[in-house]
């Protein structure tokens, strides 16, 4: 028998106390950057994008108490505004139920401002390690690059994600939230002497559904079993195994609870009213982007979200970093709420980067800097525990393995021995 490597990662809350350093250990082997066709969101016709909001989608699909027997008691609203058909001649559709999001859509993070003479993705290491660390490849950072001629642009950055069209992105899931490093550089002829006035307002984790309306279907049967008769979905399929594992764990771990799941599927029942009247293409929710607001403060945080776009004050931040240039790093390391995390797990969601929301004070004909650099994935045992649970001391998850050869746009794996057995 041949020796067998696999890479793991840890569950809970990433290591403290390195100052910059502390995710390296966490990254051999991921993707080191976004693709070049996915590394804007940029107003042309060439690069459509569709975002399907949960945080909003659940905020309008409230927790309802469950009757038994109830014949209704899964159904949606009769006053739910479902979208309307539109011909697939139409590449703009103008839905208004705030959480089917285009570039077009105004809502906290848009319509985006995005044009290719503002701004600028800027590829560099790699934004899983910093500039000469263990695993870079190149020597710059990553960042992303806004001009601030105009009074608070909105720019939409998406990081380590990948469209339909490219292989970036991540195959792991019980990703909950991201944790990482962000920098501020002033810029223009005074940089060593004026503030950057960046900030990010907002920032979104973004993950990849690859179920079919079909199998979506068959999910929502099989939670609803388990709402009404207890019934345990463990058919002998890895679908199965992976929903009883979810609703029957361990003595130490909870189950989500009922209200919990009964609106998760009416929230999967709009989902797929969206698709079907949006015409997705060959039924599979892999052309969408599901985006869950970064918005609860591990205790390794150190970042405040300044005021957003539309001058609204944040959680206690400000746009100025620093009062003259290098500015940071900042730790950022938040993760995504509670129904969010019960939603994307459930449904077996992959990481897919994250969508920075940048904007900035006036401050004239000037360019400004934000880098990113190493970011790792915060990790759940489930969909109920809390990170500092004692399992998640003791478990570590084992993540998928790919080598340099199948996937070149990745570094090689760093591996983990697990025996000697020849």
């Amino acid at each position: 028998m041949g020796t067998r490597y696999l890479r793991t990662a840890p569950f809970g809350q990433p290591p403290k106390g390195n100052r910059g350093t502390e995710n390296e250990v966490l990254n051999p082997g991921r993707y080191q950057y976004c693709a070049a066709s996915s590394m804007g969101y940029y107003d042309s016709v060439i690069d459509p994008w569709t975002l399907i909001w949960i945080d909003e989608l659940a905020n309008q699909t409230p927790e309802l108490l469950y009757t038994p027997g109830d014949p209704n008691a899964f159904d949606l609203p009769a006053d739910y505004n479902y979208p309307q058909p539109r011909p697939f001649a139409d590449d703009e559709p103008d839905y208004d139920n705030g959480w089917a999001i285009n570039r077009k859509n105004t809502w906290q993070s848009g319509p985006p401002e995005n044009i290719a003479v503002s701004d600028n993705a800027i590829p560099g290491a790699g934004y899983w390690t910093k500039k000469g660390g263990p695993n870079t490849a190149g020597s710059k950072e990553p960042g992303y690059e806004i001009y601030t001629k105009n009074h608070l642009p909105v720019q939409l950055f998406n990081m380590g994600h990948g469209n339909i069209a490219s292989e970036s992105g991540s195959a792991e899931t019980n990703v909950i939230g991201w944790d990482g490093y962000l920098k501020w550089e002033g810029q223009g002829l005074i940089e060593a002497t004026t503030d950057c006035n960046i900030g990010i307002p907002h920032a979104y984790a973004m993950y990849t559904l690859d179920m079919s309306i079909a199998a979506l279907q068959q999910l929502i049967e099989k939670l609803q079993e388990w709402v009404e008769e207890n019934k345990d979905p463990d058919d002998g399929s890895a679908e199965g195994g992976r929903l009883s594992r979810m609703l029957f764990p361990g003595p130490e771990v909870r189950a989500p609870s009922v209200k919990v799941v009964i609106r998760i599927i009416k929230m999967i029942k709009k989902i797929i009213e969206q698709a079907n009247s949006d015409g997705v293409l060959g039924g599979l929710l892999v052309n969408w982007d599901f985006i869950c607001e970064l918005s609860v403060p591990t205790e390794a945080n150190e970042y405040k979200y300044p005021p957003d776009h539309m001058g609204n004050p944040g959680n206690g931040g400000r746009y100025s970093h620093g009062n003259g240039g290098p500015h940071g790093p900042e730790r950022f390391s938040y993760i995504i709420s509670e129904i969010d995390q019960a939603f994307v797990q459930l449904l077996n969601m992959r990481a897919n980067g994250v969508l920075w929301h940048i904007t900035s004070e006036k401050g004239g004909a000037r360019y400004r800097i934000c880098r990113t650099f190493n970011f790792a994935h915060i990790h759940s045992m489930s969909i109920t525990d809390r990170l500092n649970h004692r399992l998640a001391n003791k478990f570590e998850q084992v993540l998928s393995y790919w080598t340099k050869d199948l996937h070149p746009d990745a570094i090689l794996d760093k591996t983990r021995r697990l025996d000697h057995r020849g």
